[in-house]
C-alpha cells in the first residue's frame, strides 16, 4: 500500500513537471510576442510593458532551468511562474483607461483559464495563489489605477475575480481525477502483476508436479508386463491400455505359474494418482499370492489378495474403502479348459462359429473391505482352439459420446467384439482404438480403459 502511494505522488508529479514544462514554453514564446501587440493597443506604455514581459520571461526561463538541473518537487516552480504571469497582466491592469480596461479583462481571463487546465496540484496552492494575487493586485490598483471601484468591478474586476475562485475548484477537481486514475491504474498493474506472479508459480508447481506424476508413470509401466514378456507367454493376443490420465487405476497382470497361465484385467477405485496408488497395492497383493503363498488358483488368489489389501489398509488410521474389481483367469496346461474368477467384473469367450459371447460373470464383490465379504468362487469352463477370450474394464462400456452424447454401453461393446473377432489380434487392436476415439470424438476421457484379448 505504500508503496503505491509513493508510485501514484512520483508520477503525479511527473505529469505536473511535463505540465509546467509546456505552460513555461507557452508563456516564454507568447509572453515576448504579446510585446508587439502592445505597441499598437498601448503605446503609451509600450517600453515599460516591454520590459516587463521580457524581465517575467527571463524569470520563468530561470525557473525552467533551475527545476531541469535540480529535479526537485515541481509546485514551487509551478507557483513562482503562476505568480510571476498573472501579477505581470495585473500591473497592465491596473494602468489602463476605461476604454482599454475590458480588453485587459479577456486577457487576464485568458490567463487564468489557460493556467488552470495546465496546473495539477493540491488546493492548498490555489488558494495561496489567488491570494497573493489579489494582495498584490489590489495593491497595484489602490496606487496605479485611475479608475474608480466602482467602475473596476462593473468593467470586469469582478468577473476575474469569480473566474479566480472557481477555477480553484476546476484545478481542485482535475487533480483529483488525475489522482484517481492513477491510484486506479496503478492497483490495476499491481494486481495485474501479482496475477501473473501467481500464474508462474502456478505453472512451475504445475511443472513440478506433472514432472513427478511422469516419473511415476514410468514407475508404472515398469510394473506391467512389458510387450516382450506378454508375447512369450502368449502367441496371439492384444492389450488396449488407455488411461484417462498419465498414470492409471487400470492394469493388466500375467504370472506363469505350474498349472497354467494366470492373466487379469483389474480396475482400481479412482483414477489418475490415487487409483494409481490403489494399483500398486493390489498388484503386489496379486503378486504375493502367487509367489510367496503359492495360490495359483483364480479364486484362491482373489481371496488371499482381499486379505493382503485390506490389512494393507487397515494400517492407516482412517477408514479406506478402496479395493478393485478384477477378471482373472487361468488356462490351463492342457489348453482344454481354464479357470476363472471374477470380482464384479466377467469374462467374455467367443467362439469362431457362434455370434454371441459366452459371458462368465465374476462375484459381486470387490478386492477390499465390503460388508458382506464371501469366499470367491471359482469357474471351471471348457474351451476349444481359436476361442478369443476378453477380459477388460468398464472404461469403455461407461465413455460419454457419439451424437446424443451418450455412454456407449455392454451390449454395443460386445457387438463390436463379436464384429472383429476374426480379424487378426493386431487388427482387432487397431478396431477398438479407432471405435474408442471415433466415439469419444470431444468428449472428454472419464476414466481409464484396458481391454485384453487372447486367441487360444
Amino acid at each position: 500500500m505504500e508503496k503505491n502511494i509513493v508510485d501514484w505522488q512520483s508520477e503525479l508529479n511527473t505529469l505536473s513537471v511535463k505540465y509546467f514544462k509546456i505552460a513555461s514554453w507557452v508563456a516564454l514564446i507568447l509572453n515576448p510576442l504579446w510585446a508587439l501587440s502592445d505597441y499598437f493597443v498601448t503605446p503609451k506604455y509600450w517600453f515599460s510593458f516591454c520590459i516587463i514581459r521580457f524581465s517575467i520571461s527571463i524569470f520563468v526561463l530561470a525557473l525552467l532551468l533551475i527545476h531541469n538541473k535540480k529535479q526537485t518537487r515541481i509546485e514551487l516552480f509551478m507557483f513562482l511562474s503562476y505568480t510571476a504571469l498573472v501579477i505581470q497582466n495585473g500591473y497592465f491592469y491596473s494602468v489602463m483607461e476605461l476604454e482599454m480596461f475590458q480588453q485587459q479583462t479577456f486577457a487576464m481571463l485568458a490567463i487564468f483559464i489557460g493556467g488552470s487546465m495546465l496546473m495539477l496540484w493540491r488546493m492548498r496552492y490555489s488558494i495561496a495563489l489567488v491570494i497573493v494575487c489579489l494582495i498584490s493586485i489590489g495593491g497595484m490598483f489602490y496606487v496605479n489605477s485611475p479608475l474608480t471601484f466602482d467602475e473596476i468591478i462593473i468593467n470586469g474586476g469582478l468577473l476575474n475575480l469569480t473566474v479566480a475562485l472557481f477555477l480553484i475548484f476546476l484545478i481542485q477537481t482535475r487533480y483529483r481525477l488525475h489522482k484517481k486514475e492513477i491510484i486506479s491504474r496503478l492497483s490495476l498493474k499491481t494486481s495485474n502483476d501479482q496475477l501473473v506472479r501467481q500464474k508462474n508459480i502456478i505453472e512451475i508447481k504445475n511443472e513440478e508436479i506433472t514432472d513427478s506424476i511422469t516419473y511415476a508413470r514410468r514407475i508404472q509401466e515398469a510394473i506391467l508386463p512389458s510387450k516382450e514378456s506378454i508375447n512369450a507367454c502368449i502367441n496371439d493376443c492384444f492389450v488396449y491400455y488407455q488411461p484417462k490420465d498419465i498414470v492409471a487405476g487400470d492394469f493388466y497382470w500375467i504370472e506363469e505359474t505350474p498349472k497354467g497361465l494366470l492373466i487379469a484385467v483389474a480396475d482400481c477405485t479412482g483414477h489418475g494418482v490415487p487409483g494409481a496408488m490403489v494399483s500398486v497395492v493390489c498388484n503386489n497383493a496379486l503378486n504375493r499370492a502367487v509367489r510367496e503363498y503359492n495360490l495359483y488358483e483364480p479364486a484362491a488368489i482373489l481371496d488371499k489378495a482381499t486379505e493382503l489389501v485390506i490389512n494393507t489398509f487397515e494400517q492407516s488410521a482412517t477408514d479406506i474403502m478402496d479395493g478393485m474389481d478384477i477378471a482373472i483367469c487361468r488356462i490351463n496346461k492342457d489348453g482344454k479348459s481354464i479357470e476363472f474368477a471374477g470380482a464384479n467384473n466377467p469374462l467374455w469367450i467367443f467362439d469362431k462359429d457362434e455370434i454371441e459371447s459366452q459371458k462368465i460373470n465374476g462375484c459381486k464383490q470387490p478386492i477390499g473391505r465390503f460388508l458382506t465379504q464371501k469366499p470367491f468362487i471359482g469357474k471351471t469352463i471348457p474351451v476349444n482352439p481359436g476361442n478369443i477370450l476378453y477380459l477388460f474394464t468398464d472404461g469403455f462400456a461407461d465413455q460419454f459420446g457419439g451424437k446424443r452424447g451418450k455412454k456407449y454401453k455392454y451390449k454395443p461393446f460386445n457387438n463390436l467384439l463379436s464384429k472383429i473377432k476374426e480379424q487378426k489380434m493386431s487388427d482387432q487392436l487397431n478396431s477398438i482404438r479407432s471405435e474408442f476415439e471415433t466415439w469419444k470424438d470431444d468428449f472428454d476421457q472419464i476414466d481409464d480403459v484396458c481391454v485384453v484379448g487372447i486367441r487360444l
